[in-house]
């Protein structure tokens, strides 16, 4: 199989990033038996060439538990699962356009290509704790965030 090479293509920088869900949707399991999955599209914080903000893909199964994958980002967005009623259930349509952090790193195949991964959804305040020291004597809080 020939693969295309998109131009303009740029990684996404590995490190922890405020952002946003954009859009969820249903995706069927690549392997059969397996659970359904969600395809979590985030706008982040880093920019690309040309100052384009960043968009990374999280699939995750739809297992909502305190364990899951899913149940952690439901949790990051400020969620608590012991409130979500059993009947109707989280309405998914209520995590858009919310906010947290990404925790984002670089994975290497055996082929040498490398694609960026998110690794941990935390909570939007974990960005809070990565800022920099101010060092220029500034206030802290004229930090702008892109959303």
């Amino acid at each position: 199989m020939d693969f295309i090479k998109k131009e303009n293509f740029a990684l996404h920088p590995e490190g922890l990033f405020r952002a946003r869900l954009i859009d969820l949707i249903d995706v069927p399991s690549r392997r059969s038996g397996n659970r359904p999955r969600f395809k979590c599209t985030f706008l982040t914080g880093a920019a690309a060439p040309g100052g384009k903000q960043m968009q990374i893909i999280y699939s995750i199964t739809q297992k909502l538990s305190s364990l899951s994958k899913f149940g952690r980002m439901v949790t990051a967005f400020g969620v608590d699962l012991d409130q979500i009623p059993d009947d109707p259930g989280l309405d998914l349509g209520d995590l858009l356009n919310r906010d947290c952090c990404l925790e984002i790193r670089h994975q290497v195949s055996q082929n040498g290509s490398k694609k960026a991964k998110v690794v941990s959804v935390l909570p939007f305040s974990a960005a809070e704790t990565t800022q920099p020291p101010d060092t220029d004597g500034g206030d802290a809080s004229e930090i702008e965030v892109p959303f």
